[in-house]
């Protein structure tokens, strides 16, 4: 059909009613022109029939003509409460795998990983960190999680080594600086005075009682010596005081010096010459009275000399009067002693 055979028709008002206006933007259906009544008769069937046809030819063409915008779907309220709630971080960038492997490895250190846990565990913990999430294939990050718990067991058990060594150093200096503590004591009196330390408890029962043989071959060792200081400052310290003692002399007994010592205000207060041995005080004493002998006898020896110098020099002085008065004619072979 030509354009000529068609007659001019003007759509309907009603039928533009029928497109809905999209995206806010009111539609306006193309006009026709409006037939001409010089247009040549057509039978009334063939009219109506041209006519509806010619309305829906419109209708399609204007319809085609209109682009119709899509529409973003439209997110319910929960999704965008999750989105919005969700605040996940911003992947991260690495130049190569060695340093994605490297900072995974850090955020499993700084999670504080166990060397014993799972990798879905893992995963529940580190999920929505960036280096997690910017570090691509999940058989790289088992390796490096794998690698991870490898060190992180040899760290451990370093860890626990270092503890337990720790320990025992700490229970041995204690038993070695505490006043409660002596070569003398047992196992089982030490288990009962300890066992509610912390110090006692935190080593295990063997490794306790070989720090505790050790401990008491040391502390014997240590007494020995102690023991042996202490009496050599005591002897030099009692024999000092009896040399200070100007009322003991080579013939004062054992038992009057020991009435002098406890009159004597140095000896009263020196908590160690009160605890001194007997036996040790005795040989000071008899050494000290050996020594008043000797000096003793030295000075006999000296007065013996002295007496035979002063008799040598009387003699000397007599015999020279003897000869004075023998040339002044004093003396002649005839005087007499009387």
């Amino acid at each position: 059909m030509t354009s000529s055979g068609m007659p001019n028709i003007v759509l309907p008002v009603a039928s533009t009613a029928i497109i809905p206006p999209l995206m806010g933007t009111p539609v306006v259906a193309q006009s026709l022109p409006v037939a001409s009544p010089q247009s040549s008769p057509v039978p009334d069937s063939a009219s109506n029939e041209n006519s509806s046809s010619a309305m829906d030819q419109a209708m399609a063409a204007t319809l085609a003509s209109i682009e119709v915008p899509e529409m973003p779907p439209k997110e319910s309220e929960g999704d965008a409460g999750k989105n919005s709630d969700s605040g996940d971080p911003p992947k991260m960038e690495f130049k190569d795998k060695k340093e994605a492997i490297e900072a995974f490895k850090e955020l499993l250190k700084e999670k504080s990983i166990p060397s014993n846990a799972s990798w879905d565990q893992c995963v529940k913990i580190i999920s929505r960190d960036a280096r997690y999430l910017s570090f691509k294939g999940l058989n790289e990050k088992k390796q490096a999680f794998n690698a991870y718990k490898t060190q992180k067991m040899k760290d451990e058990r370093e860890e626990n080594r270092l503890k337990a060594k720790q320990a025992k150093e700490n229970l041995e200096k204690f038993l070695m600086t505490s006043e409660k503590m002596s070569s003398l004591m047992k196992y089982y009196k030490c288990d009962e005075m300890f066992t509610n330390l912390e110090v006692w408890k935190s080593v295990p029962e063997q490794d306790r009682r070989d720090i505790y043989e050790d401990c008491v071959f040391n502390l014997a060792k240590r007494e020995k010596e102690e023991a042996r200081v202490m009496k050599k400052r005591n002897m030099r310290v009692l024999g000092d005081l009896l040399q200070s003692m100007t009322s003991i002399n080579y013939q004062t007994t054992w038992s009057e010096a020991q009435v002098l010592l406890l009159e004597n205000a140095a000896f009263k207060t020196d908590v160690h010459l009160l605890g001194m041995d007997k036996e040790d005080a005795l040989i000071v004493f008899e050494e000290h009275i050996r020594g008043l002998e000797k000096e003793y006898e030295e000075e006999k020896e000296l007065e013996k000399k002295r007496m035979r110098r002063l008799s040598r020099k009387n003699r000397d002085a007599f015999l020279a009067l003897l000869d004075t008065l023998h040339e002044e004619g004093k003396l002649t072979s005839m005087s007499l002693m009387v």
